[in-house]
């Protein structure tokens, strides 16, 4: 499917009516064209009173957003392709108050549409998988946590492992994912899912802790050794930027979130990140991304 690329003037002015909305949801639900679900005709007539189709053999009525992250809003859909924008085309992300602020919306409105677009944005990133050589080392999220007698720095917060694509001069696709604790089988989990398990492995550099071997038991290769943390930015470059970036982003955007459901915060930021070279066409994808995913109910909150 083509994704068209279009700055704000470009994306205002395609989607400023409800009929338009619904065409794209149109188009990316039945991109080679309407099947009608009882009888696999291939021609409808639009009903202009209501968010549907009508088949025009059988007769049955289809709404166009049943099935996506649209069904039985209440909310304008030129509101949720706004809000579709300003998420997918802000580097950092958009908080639901800034939203609310901007769009005059309940903060509450907002907060349940980014729930839910936060889940389409993770199930697209559950499908990419990493290769070549591979970037790897951990982080701590949750704010700053002063130190206390017998407590370290790290007391109360989540660590992440952090994958990334070391593609000479910069860097590649990323994946991140909340490690629960340190150890080999946490370890070799994460990699088995976000990782290509081809027949001659990939290639892996971390900073030599003794549980990233785990990488060996599929097949990979490892080169690891301890690395003071002043000489990081040069020899885990790709992955120290992309720590330090997206600390600022939470930083930046979120003034609280929550660590219990931090993995939607980081699958968000891994689909702007990997997509990054195609920028203006990130809000199309997001939206044909929510119109091919039923609703569903995510705990996540910002």
């Amino acid at each position: 499917m083509e994704y068209p690329s279009l700055t704000l003037p470009q994306f205002i002015s395609r989607f400023s009516t409800e009929e338009a909305c619904l065409q794209a949801i149109y188009d990316a639900k039945w991109p080679r064209g309407f099947i009608c679900s009882k009888c696999e005709h291939n021609d409808c007539y639009r009903l202009h009173s209501r968010r549907s189709v009508e088949c025009a053999c059988c007769g049955a009525q289809t709404s166009i957003t049943s099935g996506t992250m649209f069904e039985r809003t209440r909310i304008p859909l030129v509101n949720w392709f706004l809000i579709i924008y300003f998420v997918a085309q802000d580097k950092g992300g958009s908080s639901a108050q800034k939203l609310s602020d901007q769009l005059g919306m309940r903060y509450a409105t907002v907060h349940e549409i980014l729930k839910k677009l936060r889940f389409a944005m993770a199930e697209r990133e559950g499908r990419l998988t990493l290769a070549g050589f591979i970037e790897m080392d951990e982080a701590f999220f949750g704010g700053r946590t002063r130190s206390k007698p017998g407590k370290s720095s790290v007391h109360n917060k989540v660590q992440a492992v952090v994958l990334v694509e070391n593609e000479g001069d910069r860097a590649g696709h990323v994946a991140i994912k909340v490690l629960p604790e340190e150890t080999w089988e946490a370890l070799r989990a994460v990699v088995e899912q976000k990782v290509d398990n081809d027949t001659e492995g990939q290639v892996f550099r971390s900073d030599g802790k003794q549980f990233h071997s785990a990488v060996r038991s599929l097949g990979h290769t490892i080169e690891f050794s301890p690395i003071p943390r002043c000489e990081l930015d040069t020899k885990l470059a790709c992955v120290s930027f992309v720590i330090s970036h997206i600390k600022r982003c939470f930083k930046g955007t979120y003034h609280h979130f929550c660590k219990q459901n931090i993995q939607f915060y980081f699958d968000e930021f891994c689909y702007r990140f990997n997509r990054r070279h195609r920028w203006h066409q990130i809000a199309s994808r997001l939206i044909n991304a929510a119109s091919l995913y039923a609703p569903r109910r995510p705990a996540v909150t910002v």
